[in-house]
């Protein structure tokens, strides 16, 4: 549609090809100006109604700009409109195979504007020259708008495949004696090169190749074997951690399994001299660190202490940590503004302190049903022994008859069982 001065043109600006008995109408809301209008198309053949209102007229072929021009009577003006021929060609090319987490660019053409689906993975769907970083295999397809308004109704597409990362499992025992060479880790699949990292012990053979040997480090190391595999063009990387045994808890004790998972994932390293301390009890400001490295990863450091509590010097080994409990609303203490950091951990307060770090501080247990004889229902933390058993954290220190010991302390042995359960460790 077209304004010069008072006169209008009306035509539609997508119009079939070489169509005859097209139509176009030029009005204006000036009755003097709407006697007598002369045409003059361009593009397209007039075929009926010059001088009047109403214009018969046949499309020009695919692909046409045409342009429609009345005049008015005297000091009526003219009024212009545009058309076009068939909808615009929308060509899309950019289909290409990329690694996980790198892009590339998609290129559309044959209009104006340019609009991409899906959007996933696009920095801007409405560029005809996007980045395109999908996390999986997508189809884009493109429709273009000319200049006029008309879209495109062919289709145009690009596939953007994203290849699967050469990372496979990494095949390596977790628990590890001590100082021992010839130990294994490998990863088959035949990739085209491997570089791999040992920390906390030493490569001895199999440098760009599948499998490596390795020496472990000394008693109670963390190590971390890690390697960058590529392969199709695309590069990867895994890695775990290991735990090198504590002289205090050798293969076959009962705590063996748990102590090396809280030693690989960070939580501890130990008692000092290689030892674990499987025996020793659990003092509430120790506890504080074993619950949030659990809750929030080995990386986790607490903001420096404020000096909250009235009996835990800030600044101090542990004081972090024990504010960091209360901020988490955690714990409140054991008493007024005290937290009585070198008491032991008793087993019926253990019960409390694992499930709001669990679930929250907001967590609140069903009520107890009786479930250990010395354990009294109802009682200041028989909800939380008892949902504690219902999450088969704990069965106990007794089968028959059912024993809880809650005023008994916990022992480090213990709360690696209690945290590999709790968080469940691997």
């Amino acid at each position: 549609m077209g304004q010069g001065s008072r006169v209008l043109v009306h035509v539609d600006s997508c119009l079939p090809p070489d169509t005859p008995g097209l139509t176009a109408t030029a009005s204006s809301p000036s009755p003097q100006c709407e006697d007598y209008f002369f045409w003059a198309l361009s593009g397209a053949t007039l075929t009926a109604g010059q001088g009047t209102q109403h214009i018969t007229f046949t499309s020009g072929p695919p692909g046409t700009l045409m342009t429609f021009a009345a005049t008015g009577p005297r000091f009526c003006g003219t009024g212009h409109a545009a058309a076009e021929t068939s909808p615009p060609t929308a060509e899309a090319t950019g289909s290409a195979t990329i690694c996980p987490g790198l892009a590339t660019r998609l290129i559309g053409s044959g209009g104006a504007t340019c609009e991409w689906t899906p959007t996933e993975g696009l920095d801007d769907p409405n560029s005809c020259s996007p980045m395109a970083g999908p996390s999986g295999t997508t189809t884009y397809s493109l429709a273009v708008t000319s200049a006029l308004g008309c879209v495109s109704t062919n289709d145009a597409a690009v596939t953007v495949t994203v290849a699967p990362e050469p990372r496979r499992d990494l095949i390596v025992d977790r628990c590890l004696p001590p100082n021992t060479p010839g130990l294994l880790a490998s990863l088959p699949g035949g990739g085209e090169s491997y570089l791999w990292q040992v920390s906390g012990g030493t490569i001895t053979s199999g440098q760009a190749t599948d499998t490596i040997t390795f020496t472990s480090g000394p008693v109670g190391t963390s190590m971390r074997v890690a390697v960058e595999l590529s392969g199709a063009g695309c590069t990867g990387f895994t890695d775990t951690e290991m735990q090198v045994d504590f002289d205090d808890v050798p293969p076959g004790d009962i705590f063996y399994g748990d102590v090396c998972a809280i030693g690989r994932h960070g939580i501890t390293a130990g008692c000092g001299g290689g030892d674990f301390c499987r025996d020793a009890s659990v003092r509430r400001d120790q506890m504080a660190v074993f619950l949030l490295k659990a809750r929030h990863g080995d990386a986790y450091q607490p903001p420096a202490c404020s000096g909250i509590f009235n009996d835990v010097a800030c600044p101090g080994p542990f004081t972090d940590w024990v504010e960091q409990l209360w901020f988490e609303e955690i714990t409140a203490g054991c008493g007024e503004l005290v937290y009585c950091p070198s008491e032991p951990v008793s087993r019926a307060q253990m019960a409390v302190f694992l499930l709001k770090t669990e679930h929250g501080a907001a967590f609140v247990p069903s009520p107890c049903a009786g479930a250990f004889e010395d354990v009294p229902c109802p009682g200041p933390f028989t909800d939380w022994i008892e949902a504690l058993r219902a999450e088969e954290i704990t069965a106990g220190c007794q089968a028959s008859p059912l024993l809880y010991c809650p005023g008994s302390g916990v022992t480090r042995g213990q709360m690696a069982v209690f945290l590999v359960k709790t968080f469940h460790l691997q």
